[in-house]
């Protein structure tokens, strides 16, 4: 893998849907699955094949009791795990939030660790979901539909909702951005809404998507699914004879 615009692909790291009464991070940000030739994996014998069939049931199982809540379970798995940019500036969500994507792979002790991050990442999202469903009388969370992308760490009221109205799970208590900072945001999402139209054309009208994460404090963490080329990342194997 090699990374062409590092400070593209940082900056992509550091945004957040624009959801009205919340202030966003993005704990994880990973590639999404693309399209190439199945990897000719020599190490693996019959118990790791084996393991790999037991790990894919128990998946399965739980994907048809949940009827359909959770996200994934495609023949390949929705992540590309070839690179992975992760939050370490010492937020404790974010922390536990890996430990229990490791937690899964480690449990498994299996070749690819695709299967199990998205498992996990479904895991926090559908309970994401469900807290907002639940608290706040939404039918789907707005992460899941079409929604601008803006710097992350700013709180956003529309006509429609107030600072007295939050959307956060655990939390009641904002306050809501001055006058200046509104235009700042407002000058920042147009900039964004402009690349993601060029890149909308680059990539056939796919731009990834955000998951949820459980979060214990006033800000409501993602994960962000980016196509590669969306951040300059270049996949050599993609280029081998």
């Amino acid at each position: 893998v090699v990374f062409t615009d590092v400070q593209e692909l940082l900056r992509q790291a550091q945004m957040q849907p624009k959801i009205d009464g919340v202030q966003g991070a993005t704990a994880l940000m990973v590639g999404k699955q693309r399209d190439r030739p199945p990897k000719q994996n020599n190490s693996r014998n019959y118990r790791s094949i084996q393991k790999e069939a037991v790990q894919q049931r128990a998946y399965n199982s739980i994907r048809i009791a949940l009827r359909g809540e959770l996200v994934g379970g495609g023949i390949t798995p929705m992540v590309d795990t070839s690179w992975i940019v992760h939050r370490l500036d010492a937020i404790e969500d974010a922390r536990l939030f890996r430990c229990d994507v490791y937690g899964e792979i480690l449990q498994w002790n299996v070749s690819a660790d695709e299967s199990a991050m998205e498992f996990i990442l479904g895991l926090h999202d559908m309970w994401s979901g469900f807290i907002v469903r639940w608290t706040e009388g939404e039918t789907e969370p707005l992460w899941k539909k079409e929604i601008a992308t803006v710097p992350e760490g700013k709180m956003f009221f529309s006509g429609m909702r107030g600072p007295g109205v939050s959307r956060r799970r655990l939390s009641k208590d904002h306050d809501s951005t001055s006058l200046e900072e509104d235009e700042e945001i407002e000058m920042q999402q147009e900039e964004e809404r402009r690349r993601l139209d060029l890149l909308l054309k680059e990539e056939g009208g796919d731009l990834g998507s955000w998951l949820g994460v459980l979060s214990s404090t006033n800000i409501q963490y993602f994960v962000r699914i980016m196509p590669s080329s969306a951040v300059g990342v270049v996949h050599l194997d993609d280029y081998a004879y």
